[in-house]
């Protein structure tokens, strides 16, 4: 099969968003827009994977973007998406880029592999912002007005020119600093159930035992394996989290992540087990319920029962919470456990 990568036309760019968005599902047709730079895999004149990329100016500083990396479902496996990222990243340091920025969601392990192999890290906006530009300038441009402020369980990386001093900007996930930060975090976002609720200090401890405990329990889950974990909160989606919040019970992802990832059979299990494992505790709580008379208990059923049918969705942002892995693994167990899901909620 003979794949040529080249720059996209103009004329092209209605094309490769179409494979853009069969390749993101839901998420590509509400956040790919036709852009207005990219790089395209074409075999026999069809267009088959992509990467759109932008550059913005934060004071003296040019930062190429890398937005969207993508190849048709019936293509990967070739290839395609690792070349495409090649001739994207030489492409931005050509065009004068003193750092390339890009967000992944958390559990695509492959965009994950192959952006740490070219020199990216996982880092917050602030260090970016410290090593790219000031701080005010490079949060309104890449943070507030961009869509990783709406992609709820997604990381942000960062390249530079020389590798040491990009590697100085690494986040260093301390999993008891994080869990921390994921409880806090929430009981924020919550407030506003805490401050209606009759008595806020059984609400603030529901939440707090409820997320405790399912960080806990994840802990247990990567007992299982011979990987080494740690534990983080995710930084995308803070905007899109605080708006689903002034409607419905909705929390920022924090969950146990592989420190080494793999594109195997094994790791999928791995990381369905923890996910597995999160949910029969969940399950648990909500049967307690029924015949233990507790407030506390019944504030965590209640954010139990919110988490269990995000569960039974497996794409993003819901996925994110833990039904992915165990879709991506086995659907048929997915599939049973969505099921007791929703009949535990609406039955209970």
């Amino acid at each position: 099969m003979d794949i040529i990568i080249r720059q996209m036309q103009e004329s092209e760019a209605k094309e490769a968003v179409k494979v853009a968005r069969k390749s993101f599902g839901i998420v590509g047709y509400i956040l790919i827009r036709k852009p207005k730079h990219g790089i395209v895999a074409v075999v026999d004149d069809k267009i088959v994977g992509g990467v759109f990329y932008y550059t913005k100016n934060s004071g003296a500083k040019k930062i190429g973007v890398v937005s969207f990396l993508f190849s048709d479902p019936n293509f990967q496996g070739h290839g395609i998406a690792g070349n495409l990222l090649d001739e994207c990243i030489a492409t931005l340091w050509e065009d004068g880029c003193d750092g390339l920025v890009t967000y992944v969601q958390d559990d695509n392990v492959a965009s994950w592999a192959a952006f740490e192999k070219r020199g990216f890290v996982k880092t917050t906006i602030l260090k970016s912002a410290k090593a790219l530009g000031s701080s005010t300038a490079l949060k309104s441009q890449l943070f507030f007005t961009q869509s990783f402020a709406f992609c709820v369980g997604a990381d942000f990386y960062m390249a530079l020119p020389n590798m040491e001093t990009t590697k100085t900007y690494e986040r260093k996930d301390i999993s008891i600093v994080q869990i921390g930060l994921f409880i806090l975090m929430n009981l924020i976002l919550l407030s506003f159930i805490i401050v209606r609720s009759i008595d806020p200090l059984r609400a603030i401890a529901a939440i707090t035992l409820l997320l405790g405990s399912t960080a806990l329990v994840g802990w247990i889950g990567t007992w299982f394996t011979r990987r080494k974990w740690r534990f983080r909160l995710a930084q995308g989606g803070f905007i899109s989290t605080v708006l689903a919040s002034a409607f419905t019970i909705f929390i920022m992802i924090g969950n146990w992540y592989p420190v080494k990832y793999e594109n195997t059979p094994k790791f999928r299990r791995d990381m369905a087990l923890n996910s597995i494992l999160i949910w029969l505790f969940l399950f648990v709580i909500m049967i307690c319920n029924m015949f233990i008379d507790n407030l506390i208990l019944e504030g965590m059923q209640n954010l139990s029962a919110a988490l269990l049918i995000y569960r039974c969705v497996p794409i993003l942002p819901f996925s994110s919470y833990g039904s992915g892995r165990v879709w991506n693994w086995n659907k048929p167990v997915f599939a049973v456990f969505a099921v007791v899901s929703i009949l535990l909620v609406f039955v209970i």
